[in-house]
């Protein structure tokens, strides 16, 4: 019941995207947040969310000794914080309305039935109360040199001494390894959640911080007749020797999910790449010569190290 009311709380979402507001959150993260956002920092007590992130998502990232913050809409941000203060969930207005059709659904439907129609009215709802995207912010307490990150099974600094043309090997690299079990380079089961990828990049940005972004389809299963599918987006960022990260999870309309992210962490955050020499790191010089240029470009566009925009800029660049 916990896991299906987080699912429900996930919707109660009130947004306006087309207007934002710039939000500075700790003195640490400022953040472009749709007009209607609001954040709280998250405790681990919260029912939903907190028990949600630190029991399944906390552990990995416990050395950092991090600071856990949650974004979305008021109406939603306002539901966490009135639990938080004892108010009875089922007093929302939106649970309240699903919660008494699923009772009457549930006497008359079979079990196959029951789970499709309660996904569809879900979705029904989601979309009734306006829903949008939520973030969980992560802001790392402690800075990576005071960190034995090996514990991660990976060391950071390793892949802070790459340049772009290496970090894009590592990235291929990875990508086999986290979808080997399914073979086909996008797939990602985990528990009773199946990620498929539509976005994964490891490079630096041109002031040469170490970022990783990645977005996802998302199908997570409540029960054996339930699922609920959505979108995903991760974007981690080293910055003053800190990790800075926001998981994103849309379950409803996430068409443009990931512009949204991207528009919302270009206040602080750049995922603009640069041009790399492979042999020693440096960016490419204009005596280098331009065809090799030219392929070097084409190589990273590729590989999606580069949008459409930045490739024809550069190259554009080149030429004249």
């Amino acid at each position: 019941m916990k896991k299906f009311l987080f699912i429900l709380g996930a919707g109660i979402l009130w947004c306006n995207t087309s207007i934002a507001q710039i939000i500075n959150i700790d003195n640490k993260i400022t953040l472009d947040l749709p007009k209607h956002h609001k954040y709280t920092e998250l405790q681990e007590d919260d029912v939903f969310y907190g028990e949600y992130f630190f029991d399944q998502m906390f552990e990995p990232i416990e050395m950092f000794e991090p600071k856990v913050f949650m974004s979305g809409s008021k109406n939603l941000i306002d539901l966490i914080e009135d639990v938080r203060d004892g108010k009875d969930p089922m007093e929302n207005k939106y649970i309240a309305t699903f919660m008494r059709k699923m009772e009457k659904k549930s006497t008359s439907l079979d079990e196959l039935k029951f789970g499709k129609w309660m996904a569809s009215e879900i979705k029904k709802t989601f979309k009734k109360a306006k829903i949008d995207f939520s973030n969980f912010i992560v802001i790392s307490g402690k800075k990576i040199d005071d960190i034995d990150t090996s514990d991660l099974g990976f060391d950071i600094n390793d892949f802070q001494e790459m340049n772009n043309t290496e970090l894009k090997r590592k990235t291929k690299e990875i990508r086999a390894n986290i979808t080997e079990d399914s073979g086909d380079n996008k797939t990602i089961d985990y528990g009773p959640t199946r990620l498929v990828i539509k976005k994964f990049k490891i490079a630096k940005n041109e002031y040469n911080q170490l970022f990783i972004i990645g977005e996802a389809k998302i199908f997570m299963a409540v029960n054996e007749t339930l699922s609920i599918d959505g979108n995903y987006v991760l974007f981690v960022i080293v910055k003053n020797d800190r990790a800075f990260a926001i998981f994103s999870e849309c379950f409803v309309d996430c068409s443009e999910h990931g512009k949204k992210i991207d528009k919302m962490i270009k206040p602080m955050f750049s995922t603009t790449t640069k041009i790399v020499d492979t042999d020693n790191n440096a960016t490419t010089s204009n005596d280098s010569n331009i065809v090799d240029q030219i392929q070097q470009l084409n190589e990273l566009y590729k590989s999606g190290a580069l949008t459409k925009e930045e490739f024809e800029k550069a190259k554009k660049k080149l030429l004249n």
